[in-house]
């Protein structure tokens, strides 16, 4: 029996947005070995723009939505360990307040508007 050293990895990426990062080995290794975080961000004394600046800074956030209720900001962020999560709480933090929720696995789910 023999042990298999290379696999090919066919990926088909269906581009929504023309200024989307081009799919890049890279990339593609961030994303199947890195910490994923959701993060509810709440911006400290009403400071949307100074917080917008910082996150558009930051290379790691695949995205960034304004909410409403309970937090202000949903992000995703991947991160390579664990020491730059806490660099990112702490670089966040004269932003915003967070909860960080760490993803484990994905659900698999099939969106379908009724009519």
């Amino acid at each position: 029996m023999g042990i298999t050293n290379n696999y090919i990895i066919e990926i088909v990426k269906k581009k929504t947005n023309p200024n989307d990062s081009p799919l890049t080995l890279n990339s593609l290794l961030i994303q199947f070995s890195s910490i994923q975080c959701i993060v509810e961000a709440t911006v400290k004394n009403g400071d949307n723009k100074s917080f917008k600046n910082f996150i558009e800074g930051i290379p790691n956030v695949e995205f960034c939505y304004r909410i409403l209720i309970k937090a202000c900001f949903m992000l995703k962020l991947q991160f390579e360990s664990f020491s730059k999560v806490e660099e990112f709480i702490n670089d966040v933090s004269p932003y915003a307040t967070n909860v960080n929720h760490f993803i484990f696995s994905k659900v698999q789910t099939t969106m379908k508007f009724s009519e």
